[in-house]
Parts: C-alpha cells; sequence; structure tokens
C-alpha cells in the first residue's frame, strides 16, 4: 500500500487532478437443468485504471492485474501529462476481419450436366492412368509385349508417338509437344462447351473426350509416347481383322464422340410440362 500511494503520488506530481481507481470483481455461475448442475464457474478479474489531469490534457493508464511492475508502467505513461506533453489519437489497427472471398460459389455457377460433366472427365482421368500404371509397373507390359485374355482380346504393349490409335504418327520429337498443346488447346475448348451443355448425355460425352485427351497429355509428357496396350482382334473367314491398339482414354475420347453425334442426329424433344409461347398470333382480316 505504501509503495502504491509513493508512485501515484510521483505519478500526479504537477497535474492538476488525478485519481486511482481499483477494481475486483468475483462471478459465479450454475447452469441447471431438470434440477441437475449441468455446468457451473468461478471468476475472478481484477485491475486498475490511473488518470492525471492537466490543463486541457488527460492521461490514463490502465492494467488488467494489480500489481507494482503494472502500477508504475500507469505512473510513468500518466506523468507525461504533468510535463506538458500530449498527442493525438492513432489511427486504430488495420481491421483483421477484411472480406477475402466472395459469396459466389464456383459449384453453384454451374447446373448439375456442367457438374456431371466434370465428375466424369475425373473418373475416366483416374481409370486410364491406374489402367497405364498396372500394365507398367504391375505386369511389366514392356517386357512381356503380349498377353492373351480372350480369343478377341489381348493386351500389347505399343508406345504411340501419334495421337488417337496411333493416326498422325511419325512427327518426330518435337512433334510430342506440338501434340500436347493442340490436346489442352481442345481440352479447354471441351470445357467451354462443358459449361454451355444443355443435357447430362452432351456433359458425360465431353467430360470422356477430356478426361481421356488429358490422360494421354499426361503420356506424352511423362514419357514422350501414349501407352497403348488394349488390342482388340477377330478370326473370320476372310482372315484375322485387328483393331487398333488402344487405351482406355481412347475408348473413352471414341464413346464420346459417338455420344455427341447421337445427340446431334436425334434432338431433345421438347419437355411436356413446357409453357406455350405467349407472342400473340395475327387472327383473320
Amino acid at each position: 500500500r505504501d509503495t502504491a500511494h509513493r508512485l501515484v503520488t510521483d505519478a500526479l506530481k504537477g497535474s492538476d487532478d488525478g485519481e486511482l481507481f481499483l477494481e475486483y470483481r468475483e462471478s459465479e455461475s450454475i447452469s441447471l437443468d431438470d434440477g441437475v448442475i449441468r455446468s457451473a464457474g468461478f471468476d475472478t478479474t481484477n485491475g486498475f485504471g490511473l488518470r492525471a489531469v492537466s490543463g486541457e490534457a488527460t492521461g490514463y493508464a490502465h492494467a488488467g492485474e494489480i500489481s507494482e511492475a503494472a502500477l508504475k508502467r500507469a505512473a510513468s505513461s500518466v506523468a507525461a501529462v504533468a510535463m506538458g506533453k500530449s498527442g493525438t489519437i492513432a489511427e486504430p489497427p488495420r481491421a483483421t476481419n477484411s472480406r477475402l472471398y466472395s459469396d459466389a460459389n464456383p459449384l453453384r455457377q454451374m447446373d448439375f450436366s456442367a457438374r456431371t460433366g466434370l465428375l466424369t472427365a475425373l473418373i475416366v482421368l483416374i481409370a486410364d492412368q491406374a489402367s497405364k500404371w498396372w500394365v507398367l509397373n504391375v505386369i511389366d507390359l514392356p517386357d512381356i509385349r503380349q498377353i492373351v485374355l480372350l480369343p478377341v482380346l489381348n493386351l500389347t504393349m505399343v508406345w504411340n508417338h501419334g495421337v488417337t490409335f496411333g493416326l498422325l504418327n511419325g512427327f518426330g520429337e518435337w512433334g510430342r509437344v506440338l501434340l500436347a498443346v493442340m490436346s489442352l488447346t481442345v481440352v479447354a475448348a471441351l470445357f467451354v462447351w462443358l459449361r454451355r451443355a444443355q443435357s447430362a448425355l452432351v456433359a458425360i460425352a465431353l467430360g470422356s473426350i477430356a478426361g481421356g485427351a488429358i490422360g494421354n497429355v499426361i503420356d506424352r509428357v511423362r514419357f514422350g509416347a501414349v501407352v497403348d496396350f488394349i488390342h482388340a482382334h477377330a478370326n473370320t473367314p476372310w482372315g484375322d481383322i485387328s483393331w487398333y491398339v488402344f487405351n482406355v482414354g481412347d475408348a473413352a475420347i471414341v464413346c464420346g464422340v459417338v455420344a455427341l453425334v447421337y445427340d446431334s442426329q436425334w434432338p431433345r424433344k421438347a419437355h411436356p410440362d413446357a409453357q406455350p409461347s405467349l407472342d400473340p398470333k395475327p387472327g383473320p382480316l
């Protein structure tokens, strides 16, 4: 107590007025539910405020604890008023709750068809890359070269330096970059088309093509060629009919193209609940 009195007296020396506020508060809380205590709490808070007035200037300091060190810091602050020092209100610190993101949800900006197409592209890409990893690292098809699964189906290892089904082969080393850029350009156009798709069939078709194309681009970047391994063939009286060696991504691309052709040849019928046109029609003269 004597120390506090001395510090306050020194702090207010030369001031017109001043005072020391002391605070000590205890609070208890009990929560009951059907006569049963669910929670209880007890809290104590203490602190002080020191004020000095000199002319039209007022100095104020406060602390959340009552100690000699806190009182010395407060006395040093308010003593500046008696020495004729004053200041201006400082700018508040920059708010930390500034808005960083808008309320727009990218997923809600797409309709169901577009989201279905994106999901299809992801599924095709995962299936394509997983199947290629399996033939390269699990069964080691590059060393085995060929595995007969069925009389009409083999696993045959082929490094395709061209495009789908080996078309446009023979571009050379520089063609790898060219074909990758062309494929990514097509994929970008497909995604733009996907956002405007009006039916789930078109969206799934576009997603299948995009997923397969991205899978092949990944192969070109990693290996310099596309991993092809599915070989379909058939023995007929006219000889052995063999199709190009392809992969899961190629199959998805072809299925997607067929679905787009089907959709263009057989347009969708109008929905039975569609509202008739309200445009006035000319009557007889």
